[in-house]
């Protein structure tokens, strides 16, 4: 997962106990956390099984990110990010468009990542993945 740290079960405890890979050293996020424990979480996680690499943490790029998680044989990517609204298909859809089919891999974003967004954020516009937002104030899920 690409997020904007590392994971720590000590923030969240359905991480306790669950194989989790840190490839950068940077602080441990609450969001983060929050959403590896969606993916891996023992009680609620839907995929509690597995491994789960993160790289994550202030100034990382995208593009690299992405690359070291390809080079650890990752076949999902989860990418819970803001960034610039995309109104267009961008270079970076683009590029994780290109990987996606390249490698195999699967990849889940966020539209955005702040509840009041109400545009996609980059690289959302890619044709290979798949966006997920939660709509405020109902909190329903929608996956498109």
């Amino acid at each position: 997962m690409y997020d904007s740290g590392s994971v720590s079960a000590s923030l969240n405890p359905e991480l306790s106990g669950r194989r989790i890979i840190n490839l950068v050293s940077s602080a441990a996020s609450e969001h983060a956390s929050k959403v590896a424990s969606f993916i891996v979480g023992k009680n609620w996680g839907y995929a509690p099984d597995a491994t789960l690499y993160c790289m994550g943490g202030p100034g990382l790029m995208m593009r690299s990110s992405v690359e070291t998680l390809l080079d650890q044989g990752v076949s999902v990517i989860n990418m819970s990010m803001g960034g610039g609204e995309c109104t267009t298909y961008d270079s970076d859809s683009n590029w994780l468009d290109h990987v996606s089919y390249q490698h195999q891999v699967s990849v889940v974003k966020s539209a955005g990542n702040d509840g009041n967004d109400r545009y996609i954020t980059s690289p959302g516009a890619a044709y290979n993945l798949s966006l997920i937002h939660i709509s405020e104030p109902t909190r329903r899920v929608v996956i498109s």
